[in-house]
């Protein structure tokens, strides 16, 4: 519904001068009679009505409600309520939202994973981000050396992180978990000391 509202006010801003028809629905069936001349090669319309500039402005907050949030996403994950925002955000978000959230937590896996709030955000872009994202968070933790000191060692180890491997073994495609799996092997015995 809010792309839809987001096409509506583009629709109706546009001037013959700067078309904002970016998110009208394309092709010949479009409502938007800008996109269906285009599909239809034929000569654009001119734009007759224009949205008066009050309601333009009223519509503005509209625009991007979450604008707010990914500006302050490394201060949210980390916040008792702030998680619980991101985390709904990642499940029921817009696919462009849920990857500029991952985006923020990119780079950061490790220590976010050792933050007790921060590790159900891990989890949650773990579980809903898309396949090529999920990957590059697992990368990451594998990519760091192996050894006592992996950042993959440290996680096991982690109270909280530990659920975040936990949930990478579970959603990660084959090879990806084969690779957890064999630079985890290495670790068993000394993580069954730690227990």
């Amino acid at each position: 519904m809010e792309n839809a509202v987001l096409a509506t006010y583009y629709h109706v801003t546009s001037t013959d001068t700067k078309p904002q028809h970016s998110r009208c629905p394309k092709g010949e069936e479009s409502w938007c009679a800008y996109n269906k001349a285009v599909a239809r090669q034929q000569a654009p319309p001119k734009h007759r009505y224009n949205l008066p500039e009050y309601v333009a402005e009223a519509l503005l907050p509209v625009r991007d409600p979450l604008e707010e949030l990914h500006q302050h996403t490394e201060q949210l994950v980390q916040d008792q309520y702030g998680n619980y925002v991101v985390q709904h955000v990642l499940e029921h978000g817009r696919p462009e939202d849920k990857g500029r959230i991952v985006a923020a937590v990119r780079g950061r896996v490790l220590p976010l994973s050792q933050h007790k709030f921060a590790s159900n955000v891990v989890e949650k872009c773990v579980t809903h981000a898309s396949r090529s994202e999920r990957a590059l968070l697992i990368e990451e933790v594998c990519a760091y050396v192996d050894g006592p000191h992996s950042a993959l060692y440290t996680m096991m180890k982690d109270q909280y992180a530990n659920y975040v491997v936990q949930k990478m073994i579970e959603v990660a495609e084959p090879p990806q978990r084969k690779l957890l799996l064999h630079k985890i092997r290495p670790h068993v015995p000394s993580l069954r000391k730690y227990t």
